[in-house]
């Protein structure tokens, strides 16, 4: 197993010319049906492997086979858990003082109607029957009592606008900070990578360092690590450099041949060639592009993804 499971260890894209009419390139067996496992979006755009299964091994869907160091997210998650729940007493703090005041401002509306229903009873009283000073005396406390009954009502409409507002400013606050919460929760969650099907774990190769990913490794967001490959529908992925692609094209013949299975040369068809090309610092400056291969007769193979091999493809003229 060991032998066969990865060739060419580094899998380095090599591209050389051993004749003015073939490019040799390496490549990589990979299942159709293959779950690439990517660095999740972290704190500071990278995140460090505290867990990865072992390059090889069997997993069945919802196995763990990436686990991210998650310390920084834990401890926002407790920061952000007791600034909800401080929040939440603020809450229960603000709202009753603004309840007691409504309440409060309606009780003094309450009083002021009751004073204004006295005050016009004693105002209505003739000015023949109780004489005119105390006539007077009456008609002012009505008028008193009346911009009292006003100003009691204004009060207790901003007390009532004020507890609205403050119910509708806190409840956008908490779900500001429930959001937050939740966030750092899902992000937690992220950190978590588990097989969506059952297959072999592979190792990715980091992209500038060229060796496999292990354990303790930073990876950016957005870096595959890993991924569970079934040992079904195979192909082969090169990476073919810049300066040869022209000499590519769609439909056209190869030869693999297979670093673990000696002796052995398959026939493929090259199916796609990508648009653009990547970066691959490993390999030194240019561009490289993904090229994917149809193998023909390795169902007849007991091939394995991950295992390297040496494709050879004729020089076409470019055009």
């Amino acid at each position: 197993m060991n032998r066969c499971w990865m060739g060419w260890a580094a899998l380095l894209s090599l591209n050389v010319s051993i004749a003015s009419d073939v490019i040799l390139v390496t490549g990589q067996v990979e299942s159709r049906h293959s779950q690439d496992i990517l660095t999740p979006v972290t704190t500071n755009r990278q995140g460090k492997i505290s867990e990865l299964a072992d390059e090889g091994s069997w997993v069945d869907a919802g196995d763990v086979v990436v686990q991210f160091d998650g310390s920084d997210v834990d401890s926002r998650i407790l920061a952000a858990e007791d600034d909800l729940m401080l929040f939440k007493a603020n809450i229960r703090r603000d709202l009753i003082r603004l309840e007691i005041a409504m309440r409060n401002a309606d009780l003094d509306a309450e009083k002021a109607q009751v004073e204004v229903e006295i005050a016009n009873m004693e105002a209505g009283v003739p000015l023949d029957l109780i004489g005119e000073l105390e006539y007077r005396e009456r008609q002012l406390r009505k008028a008193r009592a009346d911009n009292a009954l006003i100003e009691t009502r204004q009060q207790l409409s901003d007390a009532t606008k004020a507890l609205s507002e403050k119910q509708i400013e806190l409840e956008l606050g908490l779900a500001r900070k429930t959001d937050k919460l939740d966030m750092w929760r899902n992000m937690l969650e992220s950190y978590t990578i588990v097989a969506e099907q059952p297959g072999f774990v592979i190792h990715s190769v980091h992209p500038w360092s060229g060796s496999k990913l292990q354990e303790g490794d930073q990876a950016h967001s957005g870096m595959q690590v890993a991924s569970v490959a079934q040992n079904t529908n195979m192909q082969v992925i090169s990476w073919v450099n810049a300066v040869d692609i022209p000499h590519l094209a769609d439909d056209q013949n190869v030869s693999i041949r297979f670093d673990a299975v000696e002796a052995v040369i398959l026939q493929g068809t090259i199916s796609e060639i990508a648009l653009a090309g990547d970066v691959k610092p490993e390999w030194g400056d240019g561009l490289y592009y993904r090229v994917v291969i149809e193998m023909q007769g390795a169902e007849a193979l007991e091939l394995l993804s991950g295992m390297s091999v040496l494709v050879e493809i004729p020089v076409r003229s470019s055009v």
